[in-house]
C-alpha cells in the first residue's frame, strides 16, 4: 500500500531510499521531487534543536554547500532534492573533489552569526567515558588505563581555547557529488562551534586521502603540530569510546553547551 503525504497543497507518494536509514523519505509526483526527513527528537549523546537548526541553515544557504531546508514543523523536516551519488573512497584522489574538499573548509572557518553556542569537546569525553561505564555489566572488564589516558586528554583539550565552526560529522556518506563535479555536504545536525580545526583533523583521519593529501589539509589548517596531534588523538578515542557507548541502553547526560 503506498503512503501519501500532503505538502503545499499537493500530494506526493512516499518512497524509502537506501540512504534514507529508516529516518528520510522520498516525496516523490509529476512535477517535484523532496526529501522528508522524520526528526529524532532525543540521542543518547546530543539533544537536537531542529529550530536552531533551521536558522543556522539559513545562514549558511549563501555559501552553497548544504540543500535547502523548505519547510519544518515538530514531526517532520521538508528539504530541496539533490541528485547525485554518495562520494566513494576512490573519489577523494580526483583532484577536483579534494580541492572542494580543502575549499569546504576553508569557508567554514568564518563563523555564525546566528549561533554562539559551543560544543564541549572535553566535556563530551567525559560523557562518552560516563556511558561506557553504565553500559558495562562486567566492571572488571573495562579498560581503566584508557579512561585515564582519555580523562588525561580531556583535561589537555581544556587548554586548548580556538574555537571554529564544525561540522563533526564528514565521512563519505555525508558528502553528496552531484552530476556537474560539484561536491555538497549533507546532515548538519551536529554543526556546532568548538575546537578549531576539528573537521580538517576528521578529514584527514576518516577520508581515503593519498599521504599528500594529508600533508596539504594539515598544511592549510592553521594548527601548530601540536593542536594537530592533539586533536588526532582525541578523534581517534571519541571513536572508541562512542563504539564502547553505543551499546549503552540508559540515557546519558547531555554535555553542556
Amino acid at each position: 500500500m503506498t503512503e501519501f503525504f500532503i505538502f503545499n497543497e499537493r500530494q506526493f507518494s512516499v518512497r524509502e531510499f537506501e540512504q534514507g536509514r529508516g529516518q528520510c523519505f522520498l516525496l516523490v509526483n509529476e512535477q517535484q521531487c523532496l526529501v522528508m526527513r522524520r526528526l529524532q527528537q532525543q540521542h543518547n549523546f546530543w539533544r537536537f534543536d531542529y529550530q536552531r537548526q533551521a536558522q543556522i541553515l539559513q545562514e549558511l544557504e549563501p555559501r552553497g554547500w548544504a540543500a535547502k531546508l523548505l519547510s519544518q514543523d515538530q514531526n517532520y523536516q521538508i528539504w530541496q532534492f539533490l541528485e547525485g551519488q554518495a562520494i566513494e573512497d576512490k573519489l577523494w584522489r580526483d583532484p577536483r573533489t579534494f580541492d572542494q574538499l580543502c575549499r569546504f573548509l576553508d569557508a567554514m572557518r568564518q563563523p555564525l552569526k546566528c549561533d554562539k553556542e559551543r560544543f564541549d569537546l572535553s566535556e563530551y569525553i567525559e560523557v562518552l567515558i560516563e556511558a561506557c561505564e553504565l553500559s558495562s555489566e562486567n566492571k572488571e572488564e573495562l579498560n581503566h588505563s584508557f579512561f585515564k589516558q582519555c580523562r588525561e586528554l580531556s583535561q589537555e583539550l581544556r587548554l586548548y581555547s580556538r574555537i571554529g565552526l564544525n561540522h563533526h560529522d564528514l565521512y563519505n556518506d555525508n558528502f553528496l557529488l552531484q552530476s556537474d563535479g560539484r561536491l555538497r555536504v549533507l546532515d548538519w545536525e551536529y554543526l556546532s562551534h568548538s575546537s578549531y580545526g576539528w573537521d580538517w583533523v576528521y578529514c584527514s583521519l576518516h577520508l581515503n586521502l593519498s599521504s599528500a593529501q594529508k600533508e596539504q589539509l594539515q598544511s592549510q589548517s592553521g594548527l601548530s603540530l601540536w593542536e594537530w596531534q592533539l586533536l588526532e588523538l582525541a578523534s581517534a578515542s571519541i571513536d572508541k569510546l562512542w563504539s564502547t557507548a553505543s551499546m549503552a541502553k540508559t540515557a546519558i547526560r547531555q554535555p553542556t553547551q
